[in-house]
Order: C-alpha cells, then sequence, then structure tokens
C-alpha cells in the first residue's frame, strides 16, 4: 500500500455513514465509522425543535405519521419519549422510531436531526 498525503486524495462526494477513518482512543489506533462520529458529534434536540419539524416537513404532515404511529402502550419507551421526553437523542428509542416510520436512511435522519437543531427553541 503506497502512502498519499491528505490533500493528494480524492474528494468523497457523498458520504453513507459506513466510511471508517482512523482514531486513537487511549493511545491505540482504532477505526471508526462516519456514522459513529456523527451520533459523538451531534447534540441533543428538544421536543420542541423536533416536533416544528416534523409539523414543517413531509406532505402530509410528518408529525401526523409519527403520532398515528406512535405504540398506545403507556409503558413502551417510545410512547414515553413522545409524549413525556425533554430531548430527542441520536440511536434513542424515539429517534430510531421516526426513522423507521419514516422510511429514512440513516443519512436522510442524520440530515434532519441537524434541520431540527436549527429549529426555534
Amino acid at each position: 500500500m503506497s502512502v498519499i498525503q491528505i490533500p493528494g486524495l480524492p474528494q468523497a462526494i457523498s458520504l453513507s455513514g459506513a466510511e471508517l477513518i482512523e482514531a486513537v482512543q487511549a493511545g491505540v489506533s482504532v477505526k471508526v465509522s462516519v456514522s459513529q462520529l456523527s451520533f459523538y458529534v451531534i447534540g441533543a434536540v428538544t421536543q420542541n425543535q423536533m416536533r416544528t419539524w416534523l409539523a414543517a416537513n413531509g406532505f402530509p404532515a410528518y408529525i401526523y405519521t409519527v403520532d398515528f404511529a406512535v405504540p398506545a402502550d403507556i409503558a413502551n419507551p417510545v410512547n414515553i419519549r413522545w409524549l413525556h421526553g425533554n430531548t430527542l437523542s441520536v440511536g434513542d428509542p424515539l429517534y430510531l422510531f421516526i426513522q423507521t416510520t419514516l422510511g429514512f436512511t440513516s443519512g436522510q435522519m442524520i440530515a434532519a436531526y441537524a434541520a431540527m437543531q436549527g429549529e426555534a427553541l
């Protein structure tokens, strides 16, 4: 394998989240996926930010699709977070439920999550 300096590498066109990069953890080189890194970098979204974004996007608005799909069981973690949660975090049960319910890829959900962070508090 030849050594090529970073400026000599081709530009990535788009990312799927499966790409691997090197990181150092406790002095040991490890591989990290782009999706793992994004989960660490992106902070929590408030319920208001999430609901505002869901109401403003999709046709019909995504908020209806998600709300109608939330399990009726009040002990279900998704139901608890949907009705009583304060924040949405990458990878939590509600985040994964929204992603699955809307049929989003990981990349689409990360983009939606980032857009939610830009919504008014």
